[in-house]
């Protein structure tokens, strides 16, 4: 490029430099602009994300909120469920879960008792053992056929919280006999007694409860009818003929039992019946069992399996042996006790409890001689059920079943009658029994099968002697007595189990034994 001169060079070069200075202006303002995009695309996104944390932020604690109102709502309806009174399924389930799993064993050695075993020296005893076969089954269908009998929404049971507050002003470790009894009283006994009062309430069919029976559970024999009839009616007397030599009147009977001073199980069931009588009321009281209660140290669930197992076929010939082990002899004369209890009480039911395990007993009439027998393990019935069969399966499901099963299908032979066979029934004398062998019995060990068999010991008492309640000496009789087959036995029994004639109190048997009749006597044949 020419110039003309140097001025004209001069300002070329200043517009190239003004030129220059613009486009740097240019590309820093270019460059500021994008910088500023930059930044507010930045920004617009730092702001987004922070729209999401916040809108994120908001859903948790929307959700938090719908979980405490979730939580809040739980306890309100769980506080609801708990305070609400309870259907008998739900009620029965709870006392094993709330009740009976509560329970406590004493720690401290030094609170702890052994538990002493009652004498039993004249006491009756069983010939033999027997498990009950399918009585389990039997027993369940008493328990689902009384709660069929409740209406579905029946809800008058204790609630949960009642019973847990109950539970932790009652409960206490168990170290003696005292405290166990005290523990089967509040978490079986009572449960019990309400059930079955709500149960008689409901039975407008009397499928299980007569209009006039009561259940009662008493800890002493006071007023034990002598009748199971209710009182003996005297009947009008008509005119004698001075000319024949009336007979001798027999003594009236009294009406409640005396013979039961030293009658002490640690408790009894007893079927209480109102009879209308002469313009007065009176409480016909029968026993429907009785109840024995150990410590549950004492004796093991599988102690009193394997003891039963052992004892069952010969249980006479064990007594008094040494050779036996040391907790089956235990075992042997914990039912002796109970056997005894169940007999002199006329019952046919009885009941052995350890809180570990329940020992359900029954005694046909028929044939005294043996002890009919069925082993309950709670704790592990429980744990085995399904959730259907869990109400039965505890303490009280079976306890309960039990007591209505007993109620129906205890037999109501007499009670001179069952006095009778009372008096024919073996008793344990100075470490022995005065019972003949069992036909084809086994040898008790150590002894050779042909020695003698433990009754013929002089001291031995005869089967035929009524023993007192305490150390008692054996009175004597006559050597056929003595060895009576089992079989003359049972079928003299059979004959004598026979019903006691209702309107006179007494049985036939009785009265036709009689050389001379009053015309009394006479009219209520």
């Amino acid at each position: 490029m020419d110039f003309n001169n140097s001025a004209d060079m001069l300002l070329y070069i200043q517009n190239l430099q003004r030129q220059a200075e613009e486009a740097q202006e240019r590309e820093r303002l270019l460059l500021r602009q994008n910088e500023e995009a930059q930044e507010n695309s930045r920004r617009r996104a730092q702001e987004a994300q922070e729209a999401q944390e916040s809108s994120r932020r908001q859903a948790q604690e929307a959700q938090e909120a719908q979980e405490i109102q979730r939580l809040l709502q739980q306890q309100i309806e769980e506080g609801h469920r708990i305070r609400q009174l309870t259907v008998v399924r739900e009620y029965v389930r709870l006392c094993q879960t709330v009740f009976y799993d509560a329970m406590l064993i004493e720690s401290n050695p030094f609170r702890r008792v052994k538990g002493k075993l009652t004498k039993i020296k004249g006491k009756y005893h069983p010939r033999k053992l027997e498990e009950l076969r399918g009585f389990r089954e039997e027993l369940q269908k008493v328990f689902d056929e009384a709660c069929d009998t409740f209406a579905p929404e029946y809800r008058v049971f204790d609630s949960e919280d009642q019973m847990r507050r109950t539970l932790d002003q009652r409960n206490r470790a168990i170290g003696h006999e005292s405290t166990m009894t005290i523990f089967l009283l509040d978490h079986i006994e009572i449960p019990l007694k309400k059930i079955l009062a709500r149960l008689k309430e409901v039975d407008e069919d009397c499928v299980f409860f007569a209009t006039d029976v009561t259940i009662l559970f008493e800890l002493e024999p006071h007023e034990i009818s002598a009748h199971m009839g209710g009182p003996p009616v005297v009947l009008p007397q008509p005119e004698i003929n001075l000319e024949i030599e009336p007979a001798e009147v027999p003594p009236a009977m009294p009406l409640h039992r005396t013979d039961l001073a030293y009658f002490k199980p640690d408790r009894m069931c007893l079927r209480a019946r109102a009879l209308l009588f002469q313009g007065s009321t009176h409480d016909v009281r029968t026993i429907l069992y009785v109840c024995e209660y150990k410590i549950p140290f004492l004796l093991q669930p599988h102690e009193v399996r394997e003891a039963m197992a052992f004892l069952a076929p010969q249980f006479d010939q064990f007594i008094g042996k040494e050779a036996i082990h040391k907790t089956t002899r235990k075992v042997q004369k914990v039912f002796v006790q109970l056997y005894h209890y169940v007999m002199k009480g006329y019952a046919e039911f009885g009941i052995l409890n350890t809180g570990n395990v329940i020992v359900f007993c029954r005694v046909n009439w028929k044939n005294p001689g043996t002890l009919h027998y069925h082993i309950v393990d709670p704790f592990g019935d429980v744990e085995a059920a399904d959730d259907a069969d869990k109400a039965f399966s505890g303490a009280v499901g079976q306890c309960l079943a039990f007591t209505l099963l007993s109620l129906r299908q205890s037999d109501q032979t007499g009670q001179e009658s069952r006095q009778t066979i009372v008096g024919t029934l073996p008793i344990w004398v100075g470490g022995a029994t005065n019972a003949p062998p069992l036909p084809n019995a086994r040898p008790p060990p150590n002894t050779a099968p042909s020695s003698a068999p433990a009754g013929s010991s002089s001291s031995g008492a005869p089967a035929g002697s009524a023993p007192s309640e305490g150390d008692a000496d054996a009175s004597g009789s006559s050597a056929s007595q003595a060895e009576e087959s089992d079989t003359q036995r049972q079928s003299g029994q059979t004959d004598i189990g026979t019903k006691s004639n209702q309107l006179g109190g007494r049985t036939m048997q009785h009265i036709q034994d009689r050389q001379y009749c009053s015309q009394k006597c006479f009219l209520g044949l």
